[in-house]
């Protein structure tokens, strides 16, 4: 399903017109959907999140609670930037459960499971959520302690 057609099936983003418009121009752009979506006021991102958690059948995780920065750094912060997603935790049976802000996103999803070489589990994470935790986590990776200094790399 498209997240256009998801958004007018719930009932949750009107007029139908405005959706179109905005995700037209995330697309010309380069400008990932959910980006776009939420920053021009077409819908709230804690809204954004619950109906496309409930549509694939998954939840959505609290990034400040769920996040194991050894597993978030198993793809590069190029990955996870440009695809708003994180790898939260590896689960039994070679798989990741990995944070997207839109998991109907097929695309990303391949990215994700070819850099990693594990089929992905979706979960969803908010918009503000996955921004702060690749910060943190890639930050995390980048800050060493030298002889009780810390230096950022």
């Amino acid at each position: 399903m498209r997240l256009e057609d998801l958004l007018v099936q719930e009932g949750v983003a009107v007029p139908v017109e405005r959706i179109r418009r905005v995700l037209d121009e995330a697309e010309r752009s380069g400008r990932h959907a959910v980006v776009a979506l939420v920053e021009e006021g077409v819908i709230v991102e804690d809204v954004l999140a619950e109906v496309l958690a409930r549509a694939c059948g998954t939840v959505v995780v609290d990034l400040g609670r769920d996040q194991d920065l050894e597993v978030a750094q198993l793809i590069t912060q190029t990955l996870a930037t440009e695809c708003l997603v994180l790898p939260v935790s590896t689960q039994p049976g070679g798989k990741v459960r990995v944070a997207m802000a839109n998991p109907l996103d097929q695309d990303a999803r391949r990215l994700v499971e070819a850099e990693l070489g594990m089929q992905v589990q979706p979960v969803v994470g908010t918009l503000s959520g996955l921004r702060e935790a690749i910060a943190a986590a890639f930050t995390a990776r980048d800050t060493r302690v030298v002889k009780g200094q810390r230096t950022d790399i």
